[in-house]
């Protein structure tokens, strides 16, 4: 039988969303109309960077919380993400100890999103950005137009976290709807499969494009257990160098995922799927994650005991997931 570890010091959470009023607030934004539908006890707190959400956290058990915008918005938006980060910005300063923020950037212009990425960490705080994972036409950032991005996180040092974007309707209706209620279609377009394929894709077309070659100190943070990839990482890798150019990429995708990519549990909360996550990803680079308020803290929370006496950490290694790997990617303290 597994030792009992004693529970972490700290817990640090880092897939925290937020609802920024310089984005928009109102139904015309797809996808806080959908988190309204979908969400609706979650819509309200999306909006709350103060007492309400310190409150959860200290229900929850987590001493500090990256806030993030939502995904979905801000990627055409510049003056947007301004002003949403100047928010996130006031907002850390006011409770410093409990909160450090990623920024928004409007993806969709890549020069305006290094520039955005640059002022975000240097004046601001930013401790790196969350971004969608692709636009909302499907494209992915693997051309050249988007380098620029990369190296700017790389002089900063500046961790990018790709996340899901969220199906257009024309998506799930094409695609995911089927015969069963529209809502499942929906889920199955989501969080139930698909954004999160989209999200690996998204990671390994930076790979096949070689963006790890010309910026090999370049950070990137997947969610949800890693986005499919380590469950694909063996065959993904064998299929890359099977069908790409025997000079490019020159990095092959493990090298990749071992020194470029760290993980969050962000809406995992079962020691099978961590246990499949481990065989793949190495323990210093997996990190914790509540995915507030879409998922609940409390449940996020209940995970932490029972990997505590699963056997597959050890205390070392359970206090890293908890907090230390994300105080060490990050440079910060809580």
């Amino acid at each position: 039988m597994a030792t009992q570890l004693a529970l972490p010091k700290k817990l640090i959470a880092l897939e925290e969303h937020s609802a920024l009023a310089s984005l928009g607030a109102g139904e015309s934004i797809p996808f806080y109309a959908h988190a309204h539908a979908t969400f609706p006890a979650a819509a309200a707190k999306l909006f709350d960077l103060g007492a309400g959400r310190l409150r959860d956290m200290d229900a929850g058990g987590i001493t500090l919380q990256v806030l993030s915008c939502t995904a979905g918005v801000g990627v055409g938006n510049p003056a947007g993400c301004r002003g949403a980060n100047d928010e996130l910005a006031a907002a850390v300063r006011v409770s410093p100890s409990r909160l450090a923020a990623f920024a928004v950037l409007p993806m969709a212009f890549p020069d305006a999103a290094a520039a955005e990425l640059e002022r975000a960490v240097t004046q601001l705080g930013c401790v790196g950005a969350l971004v969608d994972a692709r636009l909302p036409d499907g494209t992915h950032y693997d051309a050249p137009a988007y380098w620029p991005l990369f190296a700017a996180a790389e002089r900063l040092g500046a961790p990018l976290y790709l996340h899901p974007a969220p199906p257009s309707p024309g998506e799930v209706a094409a695609r995911y709807a089927g015969n069963y209620p529209p809502r499942v279609a929906a889920g199955l377009a989501s969080g139930g499969w698909a954004w999160h394929a989209d999200a690996g894709l998204g990671f390994l077309k930076l790979c096949a494009a070689g963006v790890f070659d010309a910026y090999p100190r370049l950070k990137v943070v997947l969610g949800h257990n890693g986005e499919m990839v380590p469950a694909m990482l063996d065959r993904a890798a064998r299929t890359l160098r099977k069908f790409g150019d025997a000079s490019h990429p020159k990095r092959g995708l493990r090298e990749v995922w071992d020194e470029n990519v760290w993980v969050t549990t962000s809406g995992m909360y079962t020691v099978e799927a961590f246990d499949m996550l481990l065989k793949a990803t190495k323990a210093e680079r997996v990190m914790f994650a509540t995915d507030y308020p879409y998922d609940d803290m409390r449940e996020a929370r209940e995970f932490v005991p029972a990997l505590a006496k699963s056997g597959l950490l050890t205390q070392e290694e359970l206090e890293d997931f908890a907090w230390r790997n994300a105080e060490r990617l990050l440079g910060i303290v809580a």
